[in-house]
């Protein structure tokens, strides 16, 4: 990924949301501006994929079967609430950022953010229920920053 002008380069890969048993998989999909997503349809059942948030633009892929593949590319921060109308309990999120900086938490709630150039940044945290508060980080030249975060309702 590299940084020109002020913006970084979105990746040459797709970043891919899969519709699977009835669910988006992943359930959060950070992306960084300029990501194009492929979203899959690993179901024997017709899905559907649109958002109803203005952010994305027109975001209304239709409906189609098992094995098809749509796209969309994403061009400007913003969250994102996917959903498929043809069954009203899926639901996911694309974190749609300025930089390349993220990561999603594991099951125990640990994460890791590689090859952050040394500095001062803020940390902010994104949870679809919960809230957390921005943190200051300084990164060193080397070494690794350890953060406890608390989120709350």
């Amino acid at each position: 990924m590299r940084y020109r002008g002020g913006k970084f380069s979105p990746p040459g890969e797709p970043a891919v949301m899969d519709q699977r048993n009835l669910r988006f998989i992943p359930h959060v999909l950070p992306i960084l501006v300029g990501t194009t997503v492929y979203f899959l349809n690993n179901d024997n059942v017709l899905h559907n994929v649109f958002s109803p948030d203005v952010c994305p633009g027109e975001l209304d892929l239709g409906t189609w079967f098992k094995g098809d593949v749509k796209k969309y590319t994403f061009t400007k921060p913003c969250i994102v609430t996917i959903l498929c109308n043809v069954h009203p309990e899926m639901e996911a999120y694309i974190v749609v950022l300025k930089t390349p900086y993220f990561a999603v938490t594991d099951r125990g709630g640990n994460f890791t953010i590689k090859d952050i150039p040394p500095g001062e940044y803020t940390l902010k945290v994104w949870h679809e229920k919960l809230k957390g508060k921005d943190i200051k980080v300084k990164v060193p030249e080397k070494g690794s920053v350890y953060i406890n975060l608390i989120l709350s309702r």
